[in-house]
């Protein structure tokens, strides 16, 4: 009961915002202005101008005549003079805003566009700004969308309360766009292209209404069958993936996400005061809640056209017709990068090719209606193959030839689709001027028209994911979905007995048990023959006399790698060996995997050179409620610039002097493998200062790894408890970069007795110290971390 309560107040609530954003009965705009180059102006004139049927309000101090519109003192006096006022568009300067917010709060405007900028976007004064605007709604109960927008544009009400340049045609597609630039382009290039939008909105700073919120008020609008988003952020990841799943049941939401780089993070920080996090979480997130993430202004326009289509296919068939055999070409080979497939015509659909084309007419493969084809050819060749079961889509191209007819062709592909309605057509208009009027023709007809086969077939191929998303996979033979397996039985049975199942959960609850998030290579193998799939002979092997007898028994050449929770990357510490043929090449190559291991290798998570820690963005993690819990595998940069490839929960570290001490909640280091190592000293050492410590991490336990041999067919492995190794002494005042406590400290595995300990920049390039007080004599005692002859100058 409480949850249905809930629903019907959020249902409310979006219908009353969504009435006071693009139906509203009255609008004032506080700062209209008699100078037409003025903003206020602007807004004012574009309202009256898009034909908006509602009262227009200008509220200027000075009062008069502006825009054919007579101007009133204030918000207050214009509630006074005629009546309750829906939305207020704000175009004054940034310091006046939070005022203007109040006032419009108390006479009980609903929503508020905020088009000035100069808020967090600036810095401190600009956040304490918007902070104060944020307050102001809060207390009053109003939305405000902004501030730094374009405003809001609705075709169909039709109201324009932006100050854009132009305004666009009606139409299925609705635009929300943290960046007002963009949006403006979109409208532009709308205009240019023969695209309509139903509505645009721009975002901005997302003080109150963000794109969740928008999300919220397009999805139950029926002249909004597509919705494109341009982000540079996500105010409330969870909220945002919740609400996108809800709506791409009903509507394709297309993505562009910027900010994919360190610079575009930057620049979107000064751009909107947006953090634009990590592109990793952002890809996640976008697949959890099926939005379609476009990759460039380009291919966000071409997917516009494709999702525009009522047409959806029913598999990855395509057919291509063509008048030029290098386009065929070349749509094919784009075919194959896209995972889509060539049609292959039934020999009923080849016949009747072949009678209707000329003898020359290629009718295998790219159906060629060859250069002197006019629009009757293609209306044959179109009928015949779109009439084929075994087509599921098909693309025709068409290049200018002195013969070739393009309004007419244009006309015949439009009467083809209408005949067909559940195979979507695409169409590929090899050329420029010659094209334009086919290319109208097309579009408004709703016929996705590209100039260039690579887009077509792109745009296709997101367009059949999509639409195959959710439904059962296709048979072999490409007959299209199929609800039942290939052996007839239902989709959802299981096809793996009790026993298998069982051996499966045993080894994973094994590893979680261990408190690992990776599976070694024995136990991944296992899994995949617990569930039948066919895998090469493996074995674990504990000597070298193991490995190679191992190797014998299943034939060479076979492979050996490492197998250790501790190692992630084996090749970057020579852990695997390939090609091995003998006996005695396995004997050697595992003596070679154990050494290296033993010198270059902690019993903790490799990283580079030295121990690490840090504080690697967790907020757009928790934006989208990854990472939550505990031991979530993660990749953090290290304070030299390396990488930590994995951290695990914490847990009590053993310390030198035999006490046991929780390492802090928020800690997170490690050590790469690329040179000098850190023992269990060093996390003991970093126990005692936990203030330089960052996420809830720790460093992984000390282990003893076993070996593997691997057949043939699959990159074999083989690896053996390493021996423990002495140490490297301590130079740093910095307890996270001293090397080991002194011998028995700890299981680590360190470099060998003997190794010279490094200087801060010999570390850097590899280089060993060479000054004498600063060896370990072999065999001789480590001096403790604290000794003063070995930290650093």
């Amino acid at each position: 009961m409480h949850l249905s309560i809930e629903r019907s107040d959020v249902g409310r609530s979006v219908e009353r915002l969504s009435a006071a954003l693009f139906g509203p009965k009255r609008v004032a705009v506080v700062g209209a202005s008699r100078d037409p180059k003025k903003i206020g102006h602007i807004v004012v004139d574009n309202l009256r101008k898009a034909g908006y049927p509602g009262e227009v309000i200008p509220v200027n101090p000075k009062g008069g005549m502006i825009a054919g519109a007579v101007a009133e003192e204030s918000l207050t006096v214009a509630y006074e003079r005629h009546g309750d006022i829906d939305l207020a568009v704000v175009a004054v300067p940034a310091p006046a805003v939070p005022a203007v917010a109040e006032e419009a709060g108390r006479i009980g405007v609903r929503a508020l566009i905020v088009l000035s900028a100069g808020f967090k976007e600036t810095g401190q004064e600009g956040r304490e700004r918007e902070a104060a605007l944020v307050r102001a709604k809060s207390q009053y109960g109003m939305r405000v969308l902004g501030p730094n927008v374009i405003g809001v544009i609705d075709t169909h009400t039709p109201l324009n309360a932006s100050f854009a340049a132009d305004f666009p045609d009606a139409g299925e597609i609705a635009a929300v766009s943290q960046s007002g630039a963009v949006l403006l382009s979109m409208l532009d290039w709308a205009k240019r292209e023969g695209m309509g939008f139903s509505r645009m909105l721009s975002i901005g700073n997302k003080a109150d209404l963000d794109e969740a919120d928008l999300l919220l008020l397009l999805e139950p609008d029926a002249q909004s069958r597509v919705i494109l988003m341009y982000l540079e952020d996500v105010k409330d990841g969870r909220r945002f993936v919740d609400i996108a799943r809800q709506v791409t049941t009903r509507k394709p939401i297309i993505v562009l996400k910027s900010g994919t780089s360190e610079l575009g993070m930057r620049a979107a920080l000064s751009h909107t005061g947006a953090l634009a996090g990590s592109d990793r979480a952002y890809e996640a997130a976008f697949r959890r809640a099926g939005v379609i993430r476009a990759r460039s202004m380009q291919e966000l326009f071409d997917l516009a056209w494709a999702f525009r289509s009522p047409t959806r296919p029913m598999g990855r068939r395509v057919a291509v017709v063509t008048n030029a055999g290098g386009g065929g070409i070349l749509t094919v080979d784009q075919l194959d990068r896209e995972k889509l497939r060539m049609a292959s015509l039934g020999q009923e659909t080849i016949e009747r090719l072949r009678t209707v084309l000329p003898p020359a007419a290629s009718v295998l493969g790219p159906v060629d209606v060859l250069g002197d084809a006019r629009a009757d050819r293609y209306a044959a060749a179109l009928q015949a193959v779109l009439a084929d079961p075994g087509v599921d889509s098909a693309i025709v191209l068409l290049c200018p030839t002195a013969a070739a007819e393009p309004a007419a062709t244009a006309q015949v592909i439009v009467d083809a689709q209408a005949a067909h309605p559940d195979k979507p057509l695409f169409a590929v208009l090899l050329g420029g001027a010659q094209m334009a009027e086919a290319e109208m023709i097309l579009r408004r007809r709703r016929i996705p028209t590209y100039p260039f086969p690579e887009r077509a077939v792109t745009a296709l191929a997101r367009l059949t994911a999509h639409a195959l998303k959710g439904r059962a996979p296709a048979s072999d033979a490409g007959d299209g979905p199929s609800d039942p397996g290939t052996d007839g039985r239902a989709a959802d049975e299981t096809f793996v007995d009790a026993a298998s199942r069982a051996t499966a959960i045993e080894v994973l609850q094994a590893v979680r048990a261990d408190r690992r998030k990776a599976l070694l290579s024995g136990e991944a193998l296992r899994v995949l023959e617990a569930y039948g799939v066919p895998t090469a002979k493996a074995h674990l092997a504990r000597s070298a006399d193991e490995a190679a007898a191992f190797a014998q028994a299943i034939g060479g050449p076979v492979a050996l790698k490492i197998a250790s929770p501790s190692i992630l990357h084996k090749t970057d510490i020579g852990g695997v060996k390939l090609g091995l043929r003998s006996a005695e090449a396995v004997r050697r190559a595992y003596a070679e995997i154990v050494d290296a291991s033993g010198r270059r290798t902690d019993d903790v998570v490799s990283v580079d050179r030295r121990a690490i820690c840090g504080r690697r963005r967790r907020a757009h993690r928790r934006r989208f409620g990854f990472g939550r819990g505990r031991g979530t595998a993660r990749r953090r940069r290290a304070v030299g610039g390396g990488k930590i490839d994995a951290a695990y929960p914490h847990e009590p570290v053993d310390r030198p002097d035999g006490r046991v001490d929780p390492l802090p909640r928020q800690a997170t280091y490690g050590i790469r493998s690329s040179g000098a190592q850190a023992g269990s000293g060093a996390r003991a050492a970093a126990a005692d200062r936990p203030s330089r410590l960052g996420a809830r991490q720790r460093l992984l336990r000390p282990a003893t790894p076993p070996s593997a041999v691997y057949g043939r067919d699959c990159g074999a492995l083989a690896f053996g408890r390493l021996p423990g190794a002495k140490p490297l002494g301590s130079r740093s005042k910095n307890p996270l970069r001293r090397r080991a406590g002194p011998p028995g400290a700890g299981q680590g595995l360190g470099a060998g007795a003997g190794r010279p300990a490094l200087g801060r920049s010999d570390r850097r390039f590899g280089r060993p110290h060479r000054r004498g007080d600063r060896r370990c004599p072999q065999g001789g005692a480590w001096p403790a971390p604290n000794d003063d002859r070995v930290r650093d100058p």
